[in-house]
């Protein structure tokens, strides 16, 4: 899109817009058929929030991307699409064994094929942005996804990643 039709765009979204296309909420807002228990079925968002969000994390299947997208651009007055993402850590729907066990392996063209798999599966389910490689240096094991790196090597991760 050329610079003056996004400055046009932007120009005619209200503030509620903007600040919508920055929110990023889990799947089970656009879900009719979720459960919403906990804290996140006591505190729902404003409307609002629902109606302008920019992102959708955690919404797996085509069919259920392309039925929440649909309705969503419907009503969303200037019809920008919803980003979905995931994470897709060690594969989308064929599973391969976690980025920690895989850098075991030393075997990065390997690393780089399961990667490959698992990226064209999301894209194919409709989504657009993943959370990997992840390639933080891990060094403390008490960290609860510590075993989505590639480990506590610099180099190992870069290798890797």
């Amino acid at each position: 899109m050329e610079i003056h039709k996004l400055q046009q765009l932007l120009s005619e979204m209200s503030l509620q817009e903007k600040i919508g296309q920055m929110v990023q909420l889990t799947g089970v807002y656009f879900d009719k058929e979720a459960v919403l228990t906990g804290v996140v079925g006591e505190q729902l968002p404003p409307e609002w929030v629902i109606q302008y969000a920019g992102s959708v994390l955690g919404v797996i299947g085509k069919e259920k991307i392309c039925d929440i997208q649909s309705k969503y651009m419907e009503q969303h007055p200037h019809h920008i699409p919803l980003l979905f993402m995931a994470d897709v850590i060690h594969g989308c729907r064929t599973i391969f064994p976690i980025p920690l066990g895989q850098a075991c392996s030393f075997h990065p063209e390997l690393v780089s094929e399961a990667a490959s798999i698992a990226a064209s599966e999301a894209s194919s389910e409709g989504l657009k942005a993943t959370f990997s490689p992840m390639i933080d240096v891990s060094r403390d094991p008490r960290w609860g996804r510590m075993l989505e790196s590639f480990g506590e090597d610099p180099y190992v991760n870069g290798v890797m990643g």
